[in-house]
């Protein structure tokens, strides 16, 4: 009996009437939840990700200190007063005033700035790695989340297979047509089958909160991934390699060597020291020959520099020199192993592309007409029941292997896409 008939004191249209709303408003958020490109995805986790947020406001605080890179050293400035009081007390003494300013005359304040700016470029560079490293991260659960779906649609059809094979079953027992052993058989693989789905469900939910946690967000999501096979293979492996000179590990190593080769000619230039420039002016008072006091202004200019005779900075260019030569060394290594690494990814995009396309072809539909086909002999009498669960083990078992060969095809097509970060454009503070 419906409830609103047995609810005393309540109006039955009003009840009614709450129940269409609650439908209508479960309807209306369903719909409102539309599906999201990986791109779109990606997007937000620039924007919305914690980790990419702290990095941002670390790259805004490096490039506004670049800014003061290079500055002059704050000038000093003294005074000195004197008198003889504490000696002949004839109001002799004097008022000393100097201003100090240290001055560069090498290119040494140049090359700090120089140093900053391969710095704040090292900076961009770490910036634009970790966005990629998050979009790839991404990307990859949504192909997690891709396979599970493949999976439970798999297992909700095999579901509905078996109890239609139930049903029939069921009704052969009743008729004495068939054993009750083999509808309690039936009945378990049916039950197996559930249990599976109710654990990919499961883990679909846990895939869900892994991609709401990059995007700091709580909204419910729907990412939209293509979980197809593609038919154009990627480009050929010398256009790909000519476009890892853009790549985030590529500008990282560059920029480091960058840093490297300022260090080393900041260390050079501060092999001489800044020269004191001294400007002062001094007020006096003396006594002369009649024991009379005479004032007198003195205005006089004056330098003072290191001579580098024994510290030439050799060992912080030493240091630097070898830490040049290395980073060369590494940006080198780096180079042949990022063509390498981008000749596999494609190499293995290729294979898995090949297996993707075998397992997903006309064993398949063989596979599902086999079973059919023991299903009928089965009903018919003219098949075992073992028969018609190995045909179905074996259709399941090969659809299997073509979700898994197609994820494998989507992990390398992400891997090569990330080797050469081929995502959507960053917007990096300047």
């Amino acid at each position: 009996m419906p409830l609103f008939l047995i609810l005393p004191g309540v109006k039955h249209i009003t009840i009614m009437k709450n129940l269409y709303l609650y439908i209508f408003l479960a309807i209306a958020s369903a719909m409102s939840l539309r599906a999201e490109t990986l791109d779109s995805l990606i997007l937000k986790a620039y924007a919305q990700n914690p980790e990419m947020q702290s990095a941002r406001a670390d790259l805004i605080t490096s490039l506004q200190s670049h800014r003061y890179a290079g500055a002059w050293a704050n000038p000093e400035l003294s005074l000195n007063l004197k008198d003889d009081a504490a000696g002949n007390d004839d109001g002799e003494g004097s008022v000393e005033i100097e201003f100090t300013q240290d001055i560069s005359l090498t290119s040494a304040k140049q090359k700090e700035k120089d140093l900053s700016t391969a710095r704040s470029r090292l900076a961009k560079a770490s910036y634009m790695e970790l966005a990629r490293n998050t979009a790839y991260q991404l990307e990859l659960l949504a192909i997690d989340l891709s396979e599970n779906q493949e999976s439970l649609e798999l297992q909700g059809s095999f579901t509905n297979l078996y109890a239609e094979a139930l049903r029939l079953l069921n009704d052969q027992v009743q008729r004495g047509e068939a054993s009750a052993l083999d509808l309690t058989q039936l009945t378990l693989s049916k039950a197996s089958v559930e249990q599976h789905i109710n654990t990919l469900q499961n883990q679909q939910q846990n895939i869900l909160l892994k991609i709401k946690l990059m995007l700091n967000t709580r909204d419910e999501i729907k990412p939209d991934y293509s979980f197809n096979l593609d038919k154009d293979l990627p480009l050929k492996t010398e256009l790909l390699q000519a476009a890892l000179a853009g790549t985030p590990q590529y500008l990282v190593g560059e920029a480091r060597q960058n840093q490297a080769a300022g260090r080393l000619a900041l260390a050079k230039a501060k092999r001489w020291d800044d020269v004191s420039l001294h400007l002062f002016g001094e007020q006096e008072k003396t006594s002369d020959q009649d024991d009379e006091l005479e004032e007198n202004t003195l205005l006089g200019l004056g330098f003072s520099v290191k001579l580098p005779f024994w510290n030439q900075n050799k060992a912080s260019i030493q240091e630097a020199q070898s830490a040049q030569d290395l980073s060369e060394k590494r940006q080198a290594i780096l180079l042949e192993s990022l063509k390498l690494s981008v000749e596999n990814a494609r190499e293995n995009l290729i294979h898995s592309h090949k297996l993707a396309l075998q397992s997903s072809g006309e064993i398949l539909t063989l596979a599902e007409q086999n079973s059919r086909a023991y299903q009928d002999a089965y009903l018919q009498g003219q098949a075992s029941l073992v028969q018609v669960q190995r045909a179905r083990e074996q259709q399941l078992e090969l659809k299997n292997k073509a979700i898994e060969s197609l994820v494998n095809y989507h992990k390398a097509k992400a891997q090569l896409r990330y080797l050469l970060n081929n995502y959507p454009t960053l917007e990096i503070p300047e």
